[in-house]
């Protein structure tokens, strides 16, 4: 396990650490996006270690620019149940990156609302139902990872 002393709290500048665990501290509150995140994660049933020192929460697979999530890759992390809706929330998000779990269920119809997503990917999984006419809306959208699912349908116009 990463230790990391108290002490952090005191640089005022510091942001990020990268520890030899691969694990990502960020130092300070993230507002809304960090419920979300802290939601999502639980919902979908991973299981993550919260850091018992104040301020600072571990997260691994999830990128931070300004204040805002902007990427989320979770990969083979043994996640299951399905995506929540309130992954939908995180407006900053630029990637999203699901593969390899056994999550299930439909993709969520609020993908659509992540209008800076330039990557989904949420191949090998267990997702049923069909591909959401929403990811039109995804305008920024380059990169589309579903393979490996029971999805129905035909790709929306894009």
């Amino acid at each position: 396990s990463d230790n990391v002393p108290e002490s952090v709290d005191t640089l005022p500048k510091l942001e990020h650490i990268y520890l030899p665990s691969g694990s990502l501290l960020i130092k300070g509150p993230l507002g809304e996006d960090a419920k979300i995140v802290e939601e999502c994660w639980k919902a979908m049933d991973g299981n993550k270690e919260e850091s018992k020192i104040p301020n600072i929460f571990k997260w691994v697979g999830v990128e931070i620019e300004q204040g805002r999530v902007t990427e989320i890759n979770w990969k083979g992390q043994s996640l299951k149940n399905s995506i929540p809706e309130a992954i939908c929330k995180l407006d900053a998000l630029k990637v999203l990156r699901l593969p390899k779990n056994g999550i299930g269920g439909p993709i969520p119809k609020a993908i659509g609302d992540l209008k800076n997503l330039v990557s989904l990917n949420l191949d090998s999984n267990k997702l049923t139902g069909q591909i959401p006419d929403s990811l039109q809306q995804c305008k920024r959208l380059q990169d589309l990872i579903i393979s490996k699912n029971f999805l129905e349908g035909t790709f929306p116009d894009c």
